[in-house]
């Protein structure tokens, strides 16, 4: 994210949310859309679970695989913030 707003021109400094903090906003969220008799898609208290571990995904076979290469993360992150 921090790379994005400076990319843009928008320099902002990313804040950790600790796992602590995050498990009873979710389990208060679905608490409420439950209340309120609405469906978000997603259950709030698994997604704030989900995000508060070390998430993350390796694409490096499936890039092998089908022979894909890797570009440079700032340059793309330019193009896109340029293109919009």
């Amino acid at each position: 994210i921090e790379r994005f707003a400076a990319t843009t021109g928008r320099p902002r400094r990313v804040r950790r949310v600790p796992a602590s903090v995050l498990a009873p906003l979710g389990v208060g969220a679905r608490l409420l859309t439950r209340l309120v008799g609405r469906e978000t898609g997603v259950d709030p208290a698994f997604v704030t679970q989900l995000f508060s571990r070390d998430f993350f995904c390796d694409a490096s076979p499936a890039d092998r695989a089908l022979g894909y290469t890797r570009g440079n993360l700032a340059t793309a992150i330019a193009e896109a913030a340029a293109s919009v």
